[in-house]
């Protein structure tokens, strides 16, 4: 279940839509009193928020973000520098049998950009001991950079 902040049309409220599946199953006010329906509201804000009416100890899913399947190669090697993986893309690279080696340099120096599920990023990241999840949170950090 997901809670968008709305305003009602009719008295100018801000309340919330629950929405399971894509669909809204109810609106509530701010109390998370259930209201009718056939309310008329706007979407204030289309982030997926807990209500206020929550009870602090009600656990709340997590919601990672998106994977991002594509990054720039200078959002990829901030994203690596951080986490403090830089330095050793190089070194396995160099440590790659031909033609493998000329392969990961050419991509490595002329790429523009960087995919998740193809090409140098998950063969770097088996070589560097990488979890998929870990993988996935260095291009979630690289989409923010």
């Amino acid at each position: 279940m997901q809670y968008i902040l709305i305003q009602f049309l009719e008295d100018g409220t801000q309340g919330y839509q629950e929405v399971c599946r894509g669909n809204v199953v109810r609106y509530t006010d701010l109390a998370g009193n259930t209201l009718d329906k056939g309310v008329k509201c706007i979407v204030i804000d289309a982030v997926p928020t807990q209500p206020m009416w929550a009870l602090p100890d009600t656990p709340l899913p997590v919601i990672k973000p998106s994977v991002p399947a594509v990054v720039s190669m200078r959002q990829a090697q901030l994203a690596l520098y951080q986490a403090g993986l830089l330095s050793s893309i190089q070194p396995i690279i160099d440590g790659m049998p031909e033609p493998h080696k000329t392969i990961a340099n050419i991509e490595w120096g002329k790429a523009s950009e960087v995919h998740r599920y193809e090409g140098l990023a998950p063969t770097l990241a088996g070589m560097l001991g990488l979890t998929e999840d870990q993988l996935d949170d260095l291009f979630i950090l690289a989409g923010t950079l």
